[in-house]
């Protein structure tokens, strides 16, 4: 802890090295709420001989003991300093007295242990020499008397310190509170007033007649006036704040305000009408009616279906409660909401498959003209050309189109129809003749062979009996056109016989049989 005020370290070193003489005494700085960190901290080191022939200067030197061991901060003689590069941020030596190291700012980091050093050239002292040697530590804002929240600066002056004072107030030791009013620029005999809260700003109140921030402005009644409508404003004699509205022709009122017109008189609207003025006129107006009323005084009651717009001899009926609105009951066969509409009976037609309507005496009737291959009342049914058809002799329908079809002739038949019979032709009737005969022939063959066997065996018995295969030959003839008739035992010939409109009929014949 360092004293309140001037803390005096006292050590004399007494030392003789040739013809120097030098002495040493240190300082410490271990608390910085003593120094008040922040400010500037001043060391003095000061010395005295008792006797001296010695007419040179001695060489201060200050030091900062790191370690134990002795960091150079600054060295002066004769008024010339030399700060060292590690501390000129910070450090020096007062201007006035070279003795005084001055830590400006004074930091935490800069709490520690100072030395001072004086080196006096001389030639060797006296037996009775001696040299006191002083250092002071000094900070003289530790009991300053800054008040009202000043700050304490440390300075050169005959105190030490100087006061920096808060805004709203002054004074060597700012013990004197700020008055916003103090230097006002009110006017007119306007009072000030202090703004609460501030010791700069103020308000002026101002004498009858005066306004502005500072009064300085006479008052005109009829500056700011609210007379209306082109008024002429007219000040009261001997007033500042009194004035007259001289109104023009079609206004009344205190500020003129209050328009003149027809319908500010007796008017002559009818049934809730309302009255309108006529601009440029204080005395004309019309009337806008309400609802169910019209004409020029709302006189006359209005009646929805005098002008209706229904059509085509239809009913015009007005709807319950209003005079406005109707509706138009239509005779039959039109529609609309005007009955504009002539209805029409294909409207709503089922006509299927793009059958044509086509509307019939009644504007409800219709019938259905079908396109081709469909009929029926609505045009629903297919057409089938061979469900009507007129084929013959077991031919067989065959249809193209739904109107169109042909016939497949059965053997031995021809014609659009197959209407024509054909019969056998006379390359038929031979080609018979010979297989007749050739048939014969073979069965007359076969019954000599038989009987030869059977007299054969009676005359000469065998135990093995031979059965001969049985030949048969005939004719088949398909049962239509395009059938085929075979089996697994038989072998076809397949001759056509005649080809004729799409017709084509074939003989099977079988030429011999396998048992």
């Amino acid at each position: 802890m360092f004293p309140e005020n001037k803390a005096i370290y006292l050590v004399t070193i007494l030392l003789q090295v040739l013809f120097c003489i030098c002495y040493g005494v240190s300082v410490n700085i271990n608390n910085l709420d003593d120094v008040h960190e922040g400010s500037d901290t001043r060391m003095t080191c000061a010395y005295t001989r008792d006797s001296s022939t010695s007419s040179s200067d001695p060489i201060v030197t200050w030091n900062k003991i790191i370690d134990g061991v002795a960091d150079k901060i600054s060295a002066t003689q004769s008024g010339s300093t030399i700060i060292e590069p590690s501390y000129q941020d910070r450090f020096g030596v007062d201007r006035d007295d070279d003795r005084i190291l001055v830590i400006t700012n004074t930091l935490r980091i800069d709490s520690g242990t100072y030395q001072c050093e004086v080196v006096i050239f001389d030639d060797p002292p006296a037996d009775d020499d001696t040299v006191t040697l002083n250092v002071i530590l000094q900070n003289d804002c530790i009991n300053h008397a800054c008040s009202n929240g000043g700050i304490c600066t440390p300075s050169s002056s005959s105190m030490g310190y100087t006061c920096s004072c808060a805004s709203c107030f002054f004074g060597q030791f700012c013990e004197t509170p700020s008055n916003a009013c103090s230097n006002n620029l009110c006017q007119n005999q306007a009072a000030c007033v202090p703004v609460s809260g501030s010791c700069t700003e103020y308000a002026c109140v101002c004498s009858s007649c005066y306004t502005g921030i500072f009064c300085e402005s006479r008052m005109n009644a009829c500056f700011n006036n609210l007379c209306q409508n082109g008024t002429v404003c007219v000040l009261d004699s001997g007033s500042c704040t009194a004035y007259t509205c001289t109104c023009p022709s079609c206004f009344t009122g205190q500020f003129c305000e209050i328009a003149l017109h027809g319908c500010s008189a007796n008017f002559f609207c009818q049934n809730g009408g309302t009255c309108n003025t006529v601009a440029g006129s204080c005395t004309a107006y019309t009337c806008t009616c309400s609802s169910c009323f019209t004409g020029s005084f709302c006189e006359i009651g209005m009646n929805a279906c005098f002008n209706n717009l229904c059509q085509n001899g239809a009913v015009c009926v007005l709807e319950t409660g209003s005079c406005t609105a109707y509706t138009c009951t239509c005779p039959s066969c039109f529609t609309g909401k005007f009955c504009e509409i002539a209805t029409n009976a294909c409207d709503a037609n089922v006509c299927q498959n793009g059958a044509a309507c086509v509307q019939t005496s009644s504007c409800t009737a219709y019938r259905c003209t079908c396109s081709s291959c469909f009929s029926g009342t609505f045009c629903k049914s297919v057409l089938n050309a061979c469900s009507r058809h007129v084929c013959q002799n077991g031919a067989t329908c065959n249809q193209h189109y739904c109107t169109e079809y042909t016939c497949t002739c059965p053997t031995y038949y021809n014609g659009t129809f197959c209407e024509t019979y054909l019969g056998p032709t006379s390359d038929d009737s031979t080609s018979l003749a010979i297989v007749f005969v050739f048939v014969g022939t073979v069965i007359g063959i076969i019954l000599i062979l038989l009987t030869f066997c059977l007299i054969r065996k009676m005359i000469m018995p065998s135990p093995l009996q031979v059965t001969e295969p049985v030949h048969d030959y005939q004719t088949v003839i398909p049962a239509s056109i395009g059938e085929t008739n075979r089996d697994s035992n038989h072998v076809y010939d397949e001759i056509p016989i005649q080809d004729r409109k799409n017709t084509v009929v074939y003989a099977n014949r079988i030429y011999k049989t396998e048992t």
